[in-house]
Formats: structure tokens, sequence, C-alpha cells
């Protein structure tokens, strides 16, 4: 009875030894996720008065898109955040209530052939790194072992369903109607993503783009549909209303044309608003829509310029049916692409 103590008491003391130096390990070489952050659309991400600093990179390529950045000590997981300003091509990095880097003399290696420059800018208690990317990619990142360790992905890799959505004509329209306009298309945002497919607001990070960098951008993305979001003005007969969508028809796609995303996306929303509907119309000279070979439309859910159908579009409820429209007319588009 006695041995058999003895031997459990010994078993016993060598688990509690292990477990504590693997509790010691992990301690020492955990591997913490950093959760995503959507851009601050008011944020300055480089302090104006500063001039930023060079980092020295190394490439250390070791299989995939991937890179790692020193961090000053006490840097926890809770302190980080990263935004992925795609608009730029640009991850911004910041460190709160940080200080103490040594970027000046420790550098970021790994897959560096993914970035042109990386700066940084270092304020009281607050630590900014700009990686300016040579494309747009998605990423996924970990604290590990003092670093921040970096994973990049092309977009199609990582998704199947991918949208452009742009405001069109924007700075077109009176101030109200601009706000407006932003509203629904953030909410058809939504309701798409909700939905599984990755959306990118071309107007949703504080910067409008020209016409070649969305082309550009587009490509990059290897989106395969461009919905651009648009509120009819008619200046000639302000009592005009209901549904219009536009479309280029020189490119021929044989498995879905830009007329036929059209006119499902302007019967959906028709249906849904219990509205009129005025037709798919030609665009006239948009350098986007003549440039894509991808199923791209713009989509004009009423006239701004009609004071009914405006008081309509500002309730929560009518936005509703638009989005949910749009999303209905955008799986229905999706099923025939992906029937081919």
């Amino acid at each position: 009875m006695q041995k058999l103590m003895k031997l459990m008491a010994f078993f016993c003391s060598v688990f509690i030894t292990v477990s504590m130096c693997v509790i010691i390990y992990m301690g020492h070489n955990r591997v913490v996720v950093i959760a995503q952050s959507g851009p601050d659309k008011n944020q300055n991400y480089a302090p104006k008065e500063v001039t930023g600093k060079l980092i020295t990179m190394k490439e250390a390529y070791a299989g995939g898109a991937a890179f790692k950045v020193p961090l000053p000590a006490g840097t926890t997981a809770e302190k980080i955040t990263i935004e992925n300003i795609y608009n730029d091509q640009k991850l911004v990095i910041t460190l709160q209530g940080v200080t103490g880097s040594n970027y000046e003399s420790e550098y970021i290696e790994g897959y560096i052939s993914a970035i042109e420059s990386a700066m940084f800018w270092e304020e009281t208690e607050k630590i900014t790194i700009h990686i300016q990317l040579t494309e747009v990619y998605e990423y996924e990142s970990f604290l590990e072992n003092g670093y921040l360790k970096v994973n990049l992905y092309k977009p199609s890799d990582k998704y199947d369903r991918i949208v452009i959505l742009d405001e069109v004509g924007k700075e077109e329209l009176p101030p109200s109607v601009q706000i407006l306009l932003h509203d629904i298309t953030e909410m058809v945002q939504v309701k798409l993503e909700e939905n599984g497919v990755r959306v990118y607001h071309l107007e949703d990070q504080g910067k409008t783009l020209e016409d070649a960098k969305k082309l550009e951008l587009i490509e990059q993305l290897e989106a395969n549909m461009y919905l651009g979001m648009g509120l009819y003005m008619s200046a000639d007969n302000p009592e005009d209303f209901g549904t219009i969508t536009m479309c280029d028809t020189s490119y021929f796609r044989p498995y879905i044309s830009n007329v036929t995303l059209a006119d499902i996306l302007q019967k959906e929303i028709v249906t849904a608003v219990q509205g009129k509907a005025g037709g798919v119309i030609e665009s006239e000279e948009n350098p986007v829509l003549e440039n894509l070979k991808i199923p791209a439309v713009i989509v004009c859910p009423g006239h701004a310029s009609n004071k009914q159908e405006y008081s309509y579009m500002e309730q929560p409820s009518y936005q509703e049916k638009i989005t949910t429209a749009v999303w209905n007319g955008v799986s229905k588009a999706y099923e025939m692409i992906e029937a081919q």
C-alpha cells in the first residue's frame, strides 16, 4: 500500500511539473490572433506635422506571402489595431499605449516582394506603422514571440464572390442627397456581406477615386461583379419617379449580359417597393462601365428630384426593401454566373 501511494505521489509530481513547463512555454511562445479592424474614415493615419521614418526590410522567404514586424516590449494584442486601407493598398498598424520602438535599428522581414515601403511615426503613447503594399491584399495577423506576423492573401484566393460597390455621380448631388446615397450603399454592403459576398466599397474610406484608379483596383481584386449605386436627378421634370438601371451594351458576355443584370436588378427593386420601372438605359461616357469585362451596372433605385419618392427613400423600412431587392438580384445573377 505504501509503495502504491509513493508511486501515485511520484506520477502526480511528474504531471504537475510537466504541466507547469507547458504553461510556461506557451506563455513565452503563444500565438494570439489579432482581430481585424474597419477603417476610421475620420482618422488621419499619419501626423501631418511629423515626418515618418523608414523601416528597413529584409527578404526572408519561408513559404507563402508573409512578413513579421518586431514589436516594442510589453505590446499585447489589446494594444494593436490593423486597418486594411485597400483604396491606397496600405496596411495601417497602430500600437496604442506603447513607447520605445527600435525601428531605426530593427527591421521587417519575410516576403518583402509584396511591400513597396514601410514607415513609422512615434507619438506620446502611440506608434503608427504604414505598410505600403504593391497591390491589394487580404490579411490575417498573429502576435507571436514579440512579433506581429502578417499573412497576405489574394482576394480571389480567399473569396469566391467579390462585388465592387461604387457611389456613382455623388459629387454632382446636393449634400443631403449624397448622405442618403451613402446610407443606402452602406446598407447594400451590409446585406451582401451578411450573405457571404466580399464587398469592396470604393467610396468608403474617405477618398474619392479617379476612374483609372478604380479600374486598376477592380483588376487587382479579380472581382466578378461591379455594382454602381446612384440617385437620379431630373432637372427637366421633377415629377419623374421610378427605378432606373444603366449599363454598357457593347461588351458581349454569353452567360449574363450587362442588360440582363440591369433588368434583373430593376425588376427586383420595382417589385419590392411597388414602384415604377424607368427602364434600362445605355450609359453615356462612363469609362468604368466601358472598360469592364465583368457584369457591371449602375442602379438608381429612385429619383431624388421627386419630393415624394425622396421622402420614401429616407425611410429605413423603404431602404431595407431596396437593399433586400439588390441582394436578391445579385444572388440570381451569381446563380447564372456559377452555372457556367
